[in-house]
């Protein structure tokens, strides 16, 4: 039984996962910083709500966006569900909210990246061939 022990969330309250995450971020450790949220998200010790939670899933959410980790944000979301379900569903809405804001915003970026690469590619073929065709022995 005690090989099986994986350690707790390491902290003994939420705000010091808050501040200790903002530390990692600022040097960098996003990964670490991500854990430390989403261990404390998902801790059996922490399951009451309050306004702590919500500012740490902003965080958390924002992470895993920038990060691409959609797994980790939606199981986080799951347990913020269950711990603000009976005492504030308002914040769940707004976290969702701010979720899919990032996320499109996110997507939008990438959007924007890849025409940005498309054109530069165009006027790249344009270059080499200034009709935009190639005969077929220049393409292999």
């Amino acid at each position: 039984m005690r090989g099986n022990f994986r350690g707790g969330a390491g902290f003994a309250r939420p705000e010091n996962a808050l501040k200790r995450a903002d530390e990692l971020e600022n040097v960098g450790q996003k990964q670490s910083a991500l854990q430390a949220l989403h261990d404390i998200v998902t801790s059996k010790k922490h399951r009451t709500w309050s306004k702590t939670y919500e500012s740490i899933m902003f965080k958390l959410i924002d992470l895993c966006v920038e990060m691409k980790k959609r797994n980790q944000a939606k199981e986080a979301l799951m347990q913020y569900r269950n711990m603000c379900q009976q005492v504030n569903i308002n914040s769940l809405e707004e976290v969702i909210k701010y979720y899919l804001n990032k996320a499109t915003e996110k997507a939008e970026e990438a959007q924007a990246k890849a025409e940005v690469c498309c054109w530069a590619l165009q006027q790249a073929v344009c270059l080499v061939h200034p009709t935009g065709t190639h005969p077929p022995a220049r393409l292999v």
